[in-house]
Formats: structure tokens, sequence, C-alpha cells
């Protein structure tokens, strides 16, 4: 039977990255909020490290905004294809060293809407997932938890154990 996670970043225990000039960034880039759709970047977005999180190690996998995975170079080298597959890989100016924002554009409407439990505001609480959608999606969104939430099978799950990578831990949900 499969199984669907929902990926967690780990932000307590890894630092978490910013965008260094908001406003500026807004501006020229729109936005980096990963909502499921292609952003369209001019140039690598310049972040840095939450100042809160001096002194935590760096995720191979962080965040930097509800929605988005955020890959540091040997993530980038090993994951490149499958996040190619599921979305697009933005650069990301982090000091001298090249980062990538993941946004993931995959939305294969894969909720079963029967089973799922919604909240007073039409949001998901309690997704449970049709197990025929996600059999061809290793990694994707929902419209109806906004894009924030991001969700995988077994596969992407084992390919991210396989390589050690650190910085996520998955929840387990239901599949019908």
């Amino acid at each position: 039977m499969m199984k669907v996670y929902a990926i967690l970043p780990r932000y307590d225990e890894y630092k978490g990255y910013l965008v260094k000039e908001e406003e500026k960034a807004r501006a020229q880039y729109g936005s980096a909020r990963c909502k499921s759709q292609p952003l369209d970047w001019p140039a690598p977005l310049e972040i840095v490290a939450d100042e809160e999180d001096t002194g935590i190690p760096e995720a191979d996998i962080g965040l930097l905004t509800i929605g988005s995975l955020v890959l540091t170079e040997g993530a980038h080298t090993a994951l490149r294809e499958v996040a190619e597959q599921y979305g697009q890989l933005l650069p990301l100016q982090y000091g001298t060293r090249t980062l990538w924002l993941w946004n993931i554009t995959n939305v294969p409407g894969a909720l079963d809407k029967e089973r799922s439990v919604f909240n007073d505001f039409g949001g998901v609480a309690n997704p449970v997932f049709s197990a025929a959608k996600v059999a061809e999606n290793a990694v994707f969104k929902l419209q109806e938890d906004n894009f924030t939430g991001i969700y995988c099978t077994d596969t992407f799950r084992e390919l991210i154990e396989s390589h050690n990578f650190s910085g996520l831990e998955f929840e387990e949900l239901d599949v019908a």
C-alpha cells in the first residue's frame, strides 16, 4: 500500500533563511512565495540566515517561506532531476554560495474530498489522499490548503533518506 507524507522542515533544529532586502526583492521578483505557480526571476534572489538562528547548523534542505524548500549544493545535485519534474529550481545567492529554491508546481488534485476533514474556514484539517492520483506524483501540493503544504510518496521519502539529507521530517497521512 502506497503511503503519503507531509514534508515538514525542521526549522527549530536548523538554520532558516530570509530574503535579504524584502522591499527591493518584492519590486524586482514579485514574490518568493511558492504557491504552485511558476516564478520568473531576473537573477538569483539574495538571502541571509535568520539572525535568530545564529549557531544553529545548516540543513541540507531548509526553509525560506512556507511551502518552499531550499536545497544546498549537495541536495541540489542529488535531487535536481526529481525537483525539475515536479516544479522549478530558482537560484538563491547566499553569501558567496548558490543555493536553490524548489518551487513545487505539481498540483494533481490528489485530495479525496469525501473522506478528508475540513476546518470552519474551508481549509483541510485532516487530508485523505486518493491512491490513484498520488501513484504517479512523488511530490505535490494541494489547492485545498492554499498550496502551503508539501506532500510526497514513499518514493521521495526513500530518496531523501538514502542520501541522509538533514532538515526534513515526514508525517504519514491517510490514503484511500
